[in-house]
């Protein structure tokens, strides 16, 4: 089951971690994008201690039953993984101006409902970038590198205490996120509203390959990890298989 995580200001300008206790996610830092954003953030580079450390993290298992399946570790894979995904998930159906294959992230979107960036990005989302060719990382990092740098430099709550919800169940890295973005109105204008975003990243250790996945509600959001990881299964791309 997903949980619901509480207020927190990121210290990374890249990428969000949740963190905290249960409670009302806190708005995004300026500079920081959506997983199925544009790519606007800061480009991650090493800490002081050099390059960050995936084995540090702790273990614990992945939300979602991520940790059950194996994900495919090249483009053709993780189409075919994308294209496996339901037409409806969580009664949202799939938004084909937000499925995006051949160059660039594969990226598959559900519902109507935007999210400001660019042309406005899907509410509900699988988005997987490559990090060596990103242009945001070190060219000799992974996905796990992402994940525990994010680890490293941890995320600063209300009281000024430092947390980072995220770990390692075998070989899968992950980390958890919970925010405010702004949303887009009718006719792609941005609107003063702001939506709940809650999202999970996570990569096997030596992938390049980074995975996202976004909702408007941990309702959502679990809908769409159950989804993945049925469609993982179904390509064989499960633990012991």
């Amino acid at each position: 089951m997903i949980r619901r995580y509480g207020r927190f200001v990121v210290c990374c300008a890249v990428l969000l971690v949740a963190c905290g206790q249960p409670g009302t996610p806190s708005s995004a830092p300026a500079g920081a994008e959506t997983i199925a954003g544009s790519p606007t953030a800061t480009r991650a580079t090493p800490g002081a201690r050099g390059r960050p450390d995936p084995a540090s993290l702790p273990v614990t298992p992945a939300p979602g039953g991520l940790g059950s399946a194996r994900f495919p570790d090249d483009r053709q894979g993780i189409e075919a993984l994308l294209a496996r995904l339901p037409d409806t998930i969580a009664g949202q159906p799939r938004a084909p101006q937000f499925t995006r294959s051949g160059p660039g992230p594969p990226t598959v979107g559900y519902g109507e409902r935007r999210l400001s960036g660019g042309p406005g990005q899907p509410a509900l989302a699988l988005r997987v970038i490559n990090v060596p060719d990103s242009g945001r990382y070190p060219p000799d990092w992974g996905a796990a590198d992402v994940i525990a740098a994010l680890g490293e430099r941890g995320s600063t709550l209300d009281d000024g205490s430092s947390r980072f919800v995220g770990g390692r169940e075998g070989d899968l890295y992950w980390a958890r996120e919970d925010t405010f973005v702004m949303s887009v109105g009718s006719g792609g204008t941005p609107s003063p509203e702001r939506l709940p975003l809650y999202a999970i990243r996570w990569g096997e250790a030596g992938s390049p390959w980074l995975f996202g996945a976004q909702a408007g509600t941990p309702e959502e959001l679990e809908a769409l990890l159950d989804a993945i990881v049925a469609a993982a299964r179904a390509g064989g791309e499960a633990t012991g298989a």
